[in-house]
């Protein structure tokens, strides 16, 4: 009786953790579904919908022991693993850190899903998701960063979204004869007849370097973040064509003089 007992028990554990795998899925999609209705952030709702899924399954191995009756072999197996779990422990402790740094992204959340952002002065490219352990990262080149959430939480980040718009620094060395106002009147126009450059912060040229084989202008211009590449490539090459019309440019100058570039 005893032994049928134990294979009554055995099928029904099976039957559990049967139930549990394929329950898990379901409520997965299910919660997936649900938090999509949700006001909260994207990240948030993908981390959440990710713990669905392990959770089921341990709630059902757990019913599938306490049928099974093995709380004596459990008590010895849990006796016997204690000195293990400290080990474990340390081993897994930069994964328990990082796991502690992603819930501290998503709550001061210094970024969304999509926003793009510079990660330690290195990384750039838009958020895809803050997971467990990782923040993803695609990059503009059509990489994938995954970074451990402890080192993003720790480093600089540089939210490029975050307000929406963006300044862009041109810089262009000229010869040193010039004419500085028909010059800075010529990078002004370049930009302030192009919708995508913004009245406010108003395009604005410096002298940035005086020296007796050149000068160095530098021009700013603003524009909303989807526009500022396409903008500053504009901006660049419409400069130096009228900077060439001023004869101030292309610079008799010697190998150490600067060459045109972008600040971003």
């Amino acid at each position: 009786m005893d032994d049928w007992s134990f294979w009554v028990r055995l099928v029904y554990a099976a039957g559990i953790l049967i139930s549990a795998r394929y329950l898990s899925g379901w409520a997965r999609s299910l919660a997936s579904r649900g938090l999509e209705r949700t006001e909260l952030d994207p990240l948030v709702r993908q981390m959440l919908t990710v713990a669905v899924q392990p959770l089921i399954l341990l709630i059902g191995l757990s019913a599938a022991v306490h049928v099974l009756n093995l709380s004596a072999i459990s008590n010895a197996i849990a006796a016997a693993l204690g000195g293990a779990t400290i080990a474990i422990g340390l081993g897994l402790k930069g994964y328990l850190s990082d796991a502690a740094a992603g819930a501290l992204l998503l709550t001061v959340r210094p970024f969304q899903a999509g926003d793009a952002v510079v990660l330690g002065g290195k990384a750039s490219g838009n958020i895809r998701e803050v997971g467990f352990f990782m923040t993803t990262l695609d990059s503009h080149d059509g990489n994938t960063y995954f970074m451990p959430n402890g080192i993003v939480a720790s480093a600089l980040i540089e939210n490029i979204s975050r307000r929406g718009t963006r300044r862009a620094a041109l810089v262009f060395p000229v010869a040193p004869d010039l004419d500085l106002d028909a010059a800075r009147e010529a990078l002004l126009a370049v930009v302030r007849d192009d919708p995508r450059a913004l009245a406010e912060p108003a395009p604005a040229v410096e002298l940035l370097e005086v020296t007796p084989e050149w000068v160095t202008l530098r021009l700013f211009v603003w524009s909303k973040n989807e526009h500022h590449s396409a903008l500053t490539a504009t901006a660049r090459e419409e400069g130096l064509k009228a900077l060439r019309q001023l004869g101030v440019y292309p610079l008799k100058r010697p190998p150490s003089a600067p060459t045109p570039s972008v600040v971003a």
